[in-house]
């Protein structure tokens, strides 16, 4: 019975001990250092990797900005031939005779010479903008030649337009036969894509809406900076404040020659149905000059060569302008310039403030230049 009852614990004992082994082992399967990584995977986080934000287009290298711009020279000054000629023809062709009214040949001549204003003013713009152009791509890239630029496009395109629907902006007095047709649109529109092609290089984003953001802008800065009611004020020593007002005008008169009724329309050139739509895009551009030059005055560098070349621009186009309203007065029957006389108000506020450009720009593009 003792040697039974002794085989009995022994069996118990070896039970115990293979089962203690056993569940040994299976805690080791399952929590050992070899198992982990198959039944009970660690969490182990990885380093965060932040957005790649791609840096900002370089727009011109450091070589190239000092590098001369050929080209770009080249297209300015044959986009100022090409824009003057087919403006020119544009105006000869509108009005050396009236499709409804026989009137007299002086009468076609000075209107068609009062058309041929801006010519100067498209003259100084394309210099400046050429003499940019050889200077560098580092010129070009600047605010300055940036905005004239985008005036120079912007009024090349409103020529297209106003070429284009002419017949419904005219009221059918002005119809362009297909020759012209289509050089002038092909002049204005190597213009407004050469000078968008240079402003495109210059900038780092190009588009729509940034036009748009830095026109609202300008409109906001058309107040001249640091303007006092003090004469003797170091800010009013320069014609900031009388270049901020004729912008302000410009401005103005561009939005009644685009979009107010006739006979209002044809005050800034005093030109009839015939042409007065087209007349606005060179009250744009003289605008977009006189704001460019008040930048220029705020920053003290009027005295600069391109701004000198833009006043003289501005001046002997308002210059011109008196002259041919003068000779209308003198030479002409003031009869046949109704329009203008049914708003007479408004038409001696252009002639005043073409009055007002030639004392100012004048003074500045033909005076003495400060050293």
């Amino acid at each position: 019975l003792m040697m039974t009852t002794t085989l009995a614990h022994a069996r118990l004992v070896s039970i115990l001990v293979l089962s203690t082994a056993a569940c040994c082992a299976a805690g080791l399967r399952v929590h050992g250092p070899a198992s982990r990584s198959i039944h009970a995977p660690r969490f182990v986080p990885r380093p965060l990797k932040l957005a790649h934000v791609p840096p900002r287009r370089q727009v011109i290298s450091a070589q190239a900005s000092a590098e001369s711009a050929p080209l770009a020279r080249a297209g300015y000054l044959l986009s100022g031939v090409a824009t003057a000629t087919a403006w020119g023809a544009c105006a000869i062709t509108s009005l050396n005779y009236h499709p409804i009214i026989n009137l007299p040949k002086i009468h076609n001549v000075l209107t068609t010479a009062g058309a041929l204003t801006p010519m100067p003013l498209i003259a100084a713009v394309t210099l400046a903008l050429a003499a940019a152009a050889k200077a560098g791509w580092g010129r070009l890239s600047s605010q300055t030649y940036r905005r004239l630029n985008l005036g120079l496009a912007t009024s090349s395109l409103w020529c297209v337009v106003s070429i284009l629907l002419a017949p419904t902006l005219t009221a059918g007095r002005t119809i362009y036969v297909q020759p012209l047709l289509g050089y002038a649109i092909c002049a204005h529109m190597f213009t407004a894509v050469h000078c968008l092609s240079v402003w495109a290089r210059t900038v780092p984003t190009c588009g729509p809406w940034r036009v748009l953001r830095g026109t609202l802008a300008s409109l906001f800065n058309l107040a001249p900076m640091g303007a006092s009611d003090d004469p003797d004020s170091p800010a009013n020593r320069d014609p900031r404040v009388e270049l901020s007002a004729l912008t302000v005008a410009f401005v103005g008169f561009t939005v009644i020659a685009i979009a107010a009724p006739f006979p209002l329309a044809t005050v800034p050139g005093f030109l009839g149905r015939r042409l007065s739509r087209n007349f606005g895009a060179w009250s744009l551009l003289s605008a977009v000059a006189l704001f460019t030059c008040k930048d220029a005055a705020e920053r003290g560098r009027l005295s600069a060569s391109t701004f000198r070349t833009l006043c003289r621009g501005l001046a002997l186009s308002s210059l011109s302008h008196l002259g041919v309203t003068a000779s209308k007065v003198l030479l002409d029957n003031p009869a046949l310039y109704p329009s203008a006389i049914s708003v007479a108000p408004v038409s001696a506020v252009t002639l005043a403030m073409h009055v007002l450009a030639v004392l100012v720009c004048g003074a500045k593009g033909f005076g003495k230049a400060a050293k």
